[in-house]
């Protein structure tokens, strides 16, 4: 795995750094979009499941980073096409889904250690440990600023109101978009099928066997 991340380390930085970018823009337009909705409502709390404005920005965000993702692993993608067909790398369709797993390490830590502490310090739980329970807010604000594009999507989903109050599985789910994101930019990438080409595709007629043959006799 090491030597899978020493040999991958640039593009995994790419995701890393493309994800902190992303991150602030998401936060700034989710908190353009929050004062918006709170001052359309008097200066009073929205509550939980009115968050539209709030949740349209967050998809919009999370929408433009998955692109920047997709676009990275599909330019990976084609550069690896050549050294495969030249021989000189065996073919891996799924190494863009390792690849944002990678990228993506920080987050999953962030979300196991989110659900390990919400579940002992949940007052309907078992423990109900109130550190956890402390522990488990600040990790959420904390990884918040990992993933801060999700935050609208989460708020409203969820019915929170407040980030606190978001349920800790929500940190694990909200992982699972780039690791579908890489798998399929890395392996479009691989067989040159790029939205470009596939468009150019369906608007040019096929020609057909015969009308070919005359072609070629003609030249």
């Amino acid at each position: 795995m090491l030597k899978f991340i020493k040999g991958n380390s640039k593009i995994i930085l790419r995701l890393l750094l493309s994800q902190i970018g992303m991150t602030i823009f998401g936060l700034m337009i989710s908190m353009t979009m929050a004062a918006i909705e709170t001052a359309k409502n008097d200066g009073k709390p929205v509550g939980p499941g009115n968050h539209v404005w709030l949740l349209w920005a967050s998809v919009f965000a999370v929408l433009f980073y998955l692109f920047i993702c997709y676009a990275a692993l599909f330019d990976e993608g084609q550069r690896d096409k050549i050294r495969v067909e030249a021989g000189r790398m065996p073919y891996k369709p799924a190494k863009g889904f390792f690849i944002a797993l990678c990228a993506a390490a920080p987050n999953f830590i962030f979300a196991l250690l989110v659900v390990i502490t919400g579940f002992l310090g949940s007052e309907s739980g078992p423990f109900a440990f109130a550190w956890a329970g402390g522990a488990s807010g600040i990790l959420k604000l904390v990884a918040l600023l990992f993933q801060g594009m999700y935050w609208g999507i989460m708020l409203q989903l969820s019915r929170a109101d407040v980030v606190a109050a978001i349920q800790p599985y929500w940190y694990i789910l909200i992982t699972l978009p780039l690791l579908a994101t890489g798998f399929l930019g890395y392996f479009a990438g691989l067989k040159d099928a790029s939205l470009k080409n596939a468009i150019k595709k369906a608007f040019t007629p096929e020609q057909s066997t015969g009308s070919a043959k005359d072609k070629s006799k003609k030249q």
